[in-house]
C-alpha cells in the first residue's frame, strides 16, 4: 500500500488544511486493521514525521504515536484527520 507523508507539518486540528507533495512510500498495514485509527510499519520513515495520506482509504491523518519496532523499522499509529479528509463537503456547507 502507498502512503505519504510529511515531516514537521503545523496544522491545527480545527483547520482543513491540506499538504502538498509529500514522499510516497510503501507500507505495511497492521492486522486487523482500522480505517480511522491505522497502524502502518515501516522503513526508513524519520521520527519527525507527524503527518499522512492513505490514498487506499482517502483520508488524511495526524501520528499519534511512533513506536521503535527494530533499528530500521517504525511503527506509526495514526488518527484520522476529519477535517482535512472531508474539506470539500465542510467547504459546501453555510
Amino acid at each position: 500500500m502507498q502512503v505519504k507523508y510529511w515531516t514537521n507539518f503545523n496544522k491545527r486540528k480545527n483547520s482543513t488544511k491540506q499538504p502538498s507533495g509529500g514522499t510516497e512510500i510503501s507500507v505495511s498495514l497492521k492486522n486487523p486493521c482500522s480505517v480511522e485509527n491505522p497502524q502502518i510499519e515501516v522503513v526508513g520513515v524519520p521520527d519527525s514525521a507527524n503527518y499522512f495520506y492513505i490514498a487506499d482509504f482517502g483520508r488524511y491523518y495526524f501520528r499519534s504515536d511512533a513506536i521503535k519496532v527494530t533499528k530500521d523499522i517504525t511503527q506509526f499509529s495514526l488518527e484520522v484527520d476529519t477535517m482535512a479528509t472531508y474539506k470539500a463537503n465542510v467547504g459546501a456547507c453555510n
